[in-house]
């Protein structure tokens, strides 16, 4: 009789237990079960039930794949946040490692994200994350969440052909190029000047005769000066071709000058000067 009662006092405090561990949510979830759980509520943009496996304490490190460090668990939650109210994306996750300690772990995995762009194809990330787990009253909670970018790439509408960052800044550059017919009067740095000549001088000439000199014109006279004398010779040259009369010449002066209100408006000029004797000159133009 007494074996009975000590076997359904077993039966009932293993009950209890089970229950204990059922109200406490995540504390019988192994540490694969919680990234289980935490990539799940990721991809279905669950911020309640992602953060039930984050730490309770303020302190997190997260390294975003920008190279950002958010070193608090509110700025964890807002970077969530206003991810998730994002639209148009998936993500994939391919698990590679679970390490489980006693009281630390971490699981090591590449998630594939991929989010359409609003004009029209798509951005693709492929990232380490490495997720460093501690237990908290038994329960495995995220405590610290680093990303690596292993590449990036993008892809048009109907095309599988892959494009990095840099290539499709330079399409965009390219594409919404436009005519700028006033500039600031911000002073450009000595520095700056220096590297867009070092570059320039780089373009391919025949034979590699390089034969230009380049004059950099910054002298605000100066550039007034050149203005006045090109509105001159153009109407000259307009003259030379039509008799005008002085009332003519008045109305052709004061639209010229209109026109030519913002020329030579930027802060540098540089004047592409060749040398008509060099060794091959007829490849000079």
């Amino acid at each position: 009789m007494k074996k009975t009662i000590q076997f359904f006092g077993i039966i009932f405090l293993v009950q209890i237990a089970v229950g204990c561990l059922m109200v406490q949510g995540q504390t019988a979830l192994s540490l694969r079960e919680t990234f289980n759980r935490y990539v799940r509520s990721v991809q279905n943009a669950d911020l309640e039930t992602l953060f039930s496996t984050v730490t309770e304490n303020e302190e997190f490190y997260f390294l975003t794949s920008q190279g950002e460090l958010i070193n608090s668990r509110q700025g964890y939650y807002d970077f969530h946040h206003r991810w998730f109210k994002e639209t148009d994306w998936e993500m994939p996750v391919e698990l590679l490692k679970v390490q489980e300690g006693e009281e630390y772990g971490y699981t090591l995995a590449i998630f594939h994200y991929k989010s359409k762009i609003p004009r029209g194809g798509y951005y693709f990330l492929d990232s380490y994350f490495t997720l460093i787990f501690r237990k908290e009253e038994g329960a495995w909670k995220v405590v610290a969440d680093i990303c690596t970018p292993i590449r990036r790439y993008f892809t048009e509408e109907k095309s599988g052909v892959k494009y990095s960052p840099e290539q499709r800044y330079l399409f965009q550059m390219i594409r919404n190029r436009r005519t700028v017919r006033k500039f600031k009067s911000t002073p450009v740095p000595r520095e700056h000047i220096l590297k867009i000549l070092d570059a320039a001088r780089f373009a391919p000439t025949a034979g590699n005769q390089q034969p230009w000199k380049f004059l950099v014109v910054q002298d605000r006279e100066k550039l007034n000066r050149l203005k006045r004398e090109a509105t001159n010779w153009y109407l000259k040259e307009m003259e030379s071709k039509k008799t005008f009369s002085k009332e003519e010449r008045e109305i052709a002066r004061k639209t010229l000058k209109n026109i030519l209100e913002n020329v030579l408006s930027a802060p540098v000029y540089v004047a592409i000067l060749v040398d008509s004797l060099t060794q091959y000159p007829q490849y000079i133009v």
